[in-house]
């Protein structure tokens, strides 16, 4: 490697898509397997890794917070 790292950071991972179709039907499972796939790379690779994502502000809106 001509540029070593440490760091990967995944920003805005509602972003990354998955291929399975039975996860793209429900989106807490899509991106649980997101997770969990980024979660086995790390444990595979030497570099520590960041994912970032938004949460809803919908919260914000309800009644009963």
């Amino acid at each position: 490697m001509r540029h070593p790292f440490d760091l990967i950071i995944v920003d805005y991972l509602q972003l990354v898509q998955v291929t399975d179709r039975l996860a793209r039907e429900n989106r807490t499972r899509e991106m649980s397997d997101i997770l969990e796939n980024i979660k086995q790379l790390a444990l595979e690779i030497p570099y520590a890794i960041i994912g970032v994502f938004q949460l809803s502000r919908e919260t914000k809106r309800r009644s009963d917070k």
